[in-house]
This record gives structure tokens, sequence and C-alpha cells, in this order.
């Protein structure tokens, strides 16, 4: 038990180092040419949030003739078109069209369609319910350096005191922390819709979304990993003012079901991918595993107190780059959640519906 808590922590050492290193390194390497953005928004029964979702991209520090805002109506059975096409008489920088003839189902047959539309070589993609922050455009701009063909920004949740909204809050800061890890060490596995940018060039060189099929959701991690195939040069962006915001699940329900949908693109990941989170997943989980045998011999605690310090230190590491601050107490009880909830919707993501709204 003693060499399998040393495992866990000099893991947890790489990460650090690796990722702290690999942060600067990107903050350090930026573009000083001011590029064109074609901004996609695939929305379907939006009206609450859309409006809102655009003026915080018409509300960016960066020239408005840099870049169009298309939001494809997904045949909302709301208001959303009717909105977005009033709001549109008035900025000349936003349209509006609607999802007919999709050759491909749900959100990517969408943002397919929206892309066609756009006139600018480099995409950058967020969701109806999102707010931007003000410099959200000229960082992803800063990011997009020449030989970058994809931009993996950060997408937090607003904070909120509830317990589901704090295990989302919780969920959401390990897997920006391990997923840009995963970049940092060139085996790039997800990215989150709402802060993500790529050039027309990888997105027609990987035939768009048409080989991103094996599961209703999966737009962003099924396109990352086509990009890895060809090996793309994939870049994170951790630049002050440049989240996108939106709101965690309310109840235990949706929350677990949104994140057994995400569950379910990992099946269809590559297989060295598997093997990496297999590893990663595997020395976070098993110390729960072993917390019951502390009863026959107290080596047993050792890994679990390992996992629950590696993880409080890597998050005041880390902690100014979201904010959530979490205690040790709620690490405590918030980690024993979160590897619940991982076996849940391991097993749920097997069994969940075929629409994405």
């Amino acid at each position: 038990m003693f060499y399998f808590a040393v495992i866990i922590l000099i893991s947890y050492l790489l990460l650090n180092i690796t990722l702290k290193k690999y942060i600067k390194s990107c903050n350090n390497s930026i573009s000083t040419e001011q590029n064109n953005f074609s901004i996609i928004i695939a929305a379907k029964n939006e009206e609450n949030h859309i409006i809102k979702t655009i003026n915080s991209i018409l509300n960016q520090k960066y020239p408005k003739d840099k870049y169009e805002i298309i939001i494809v109506d997904d045949n909302s059975a709301d208001n959303t078109y009717n909105l977005v096409y009033e709001y549109s008489k008035v900025h000349n920088n936003l349209k509006v069209i609607k999802a007919t003839n999709k050759d491909l189902p749900a959100k990517k047959g969408a943002l397919t369609i929206g892309i066609k539309e756009a006139k600018f070589e480099n995409i950058l993609i967020t969701d109806a319910d999102c707010i931007a922050e003000d410099e959200w455009i000229s960082s992803i701009n800063k990011s997009l350096t020449s030989n970058v063909d994809i931009v993996v920004g950060i997408a937090p949740f607003y904070k909120s005191k509830s317990i589901v909204s704090r295990l989302a809050q919780y969920e959401n800061l390990k897997t920006f922390i391990f997923s840009h890890f995963a970049i940092s060490l060139n085996i790039p596995f997800t990215a989150t819709a709402r802060n993500l940018c790529y050039t027309k060039k990888i997105y027609n060189k990987i035939n768009g979304y048409k080989n991103t099929l094996d599961v209703i959701s999966g737009d962003d991690d099924l396109l990352i990993r086509e990009a890895f195939k060809i090996n793309a040069t994939i870049k994170g962006m951790y630049f002050k003012n440049s989240y996108v915001y939106s709101y965690p699940k309310n109840t235990f329900k949706d929350y677990l079901f949104q994140k057994a949908r995400h569950t379910s693109t990992s099946h269809h990941y590559l297989f060295k991918v598997k093997l990496f989170l297999s590893f990663w997943y595997g020395i976070n989980f098993i110390p729960f595993l072993l917390l019951p045998l502390c009863i026959f011999n107290i080596k047993y605690l050792f890994p679990f107190l390992t996992v629950i310090i590696c993880n409080f230190l890597t998050f005041l590491t880390f902690h100014k780059t979201l904010n959530y601050g979490f205690n040790l107490l709620e690490i405590l009880y918030l980690e024993f959640l979160y590897q619940v909830s991982l076996v849940v919707n391991y097993f749920s993501s097997f069994f969940i519906g075929k629409k994405w709204k």
C-alpha cells in the first residue's frame, strides 16, 4: 500500500509540474495578428437564454467587423428564431438561419449548416445558454498562432452553494486540470463545446462531423479524437477574461443524465486514450475500494489519504484559475460523491436517450 501511495503522489507531482509549465508556455506563445472569426451557435428552444448569450458576444473587446455571429435554429418549438431574427435587424454581424434539410443528426447537423454559411476561416463554437467574458475572442486570437489547428478554452460554472452545484463545480475543476494535463502530454481527449475554436482547414481535413456519429453527443470530444488521429496541433487557452460560463444542473437527476451522456462518448475514444484514462481514474478510484479494509489493517488508509491530500494541493495550485474555493472538508465528501457518480454514469451511459435537446 505504501508503494501504491507513492505512485499516486508521483502521478500528481507530474501533473502539477507539467501543467504549470504548459500553461506558462501557452501564455508566452501568442499571435500578434488580428484574425477573423465566424462564431457558430446551435440553438434549440433557447428563447430564455439566447439574447443574453448574443449580448455577451456583441460586447467583446474585439472589432465587430472582425467577427460574425451565426445562430442556427434547430427546429425550435419556442420563439428562439423570431427573437434572434428581430435582433439581427439592428446588428450587422449577426444572422440566424434555420436548420432545414440537415445532412447530419442533432447538434452536429446544425453546426455543419452554420459552418457552411461561415465566411471566415476560423470557427468559434459556443452554446446558446452561455455567457462569454469580454476578452474571449481576443484571447482566442492570441492563442491562434500560425501552427495551431484547435484552441481549447476554459468553461467554468457560475458558483452556487447547493450540493449538486458544488459537485458539478468540483467535477468541472477536476476535468479542467486532468484534460489540460492530457493536452500538455499530447494525448487530448476532450473539450468543452462552449469554448472551442478550430480552423476550417482542419475541419475539412477530418471531414467535419461526418466521422463523429458514433453517438448523438460528442460533437466536441469526437472532433478532438478525429483531429488527434491526424496529429493536429491542439492548444489550451488560459488568458484572463477568456472564459465562457454556464449554469450547473439543479438536480442530481439532471446532473447524472448530463454526465452519462458525456460518458457515453468516452466509449468511442482511441485505445491509447482509454489506457491513459484507465490508469488515472484507477489510481483515484481504487483507494476508495480499499478504504473498508482499514478495519483489518491501517495501511489501507495510506492511498486514500494520499489521493485526498494530492487533490487538495492540486486545487490549491490551480484554484485561482476557476476560483471555486474548495476547502479540505468539501474535498472529502465531494471526492466521494464524484467517485460514486463516475460508476453510476458509466453504467447509465449505455442506456441514455438519443436526443440532444
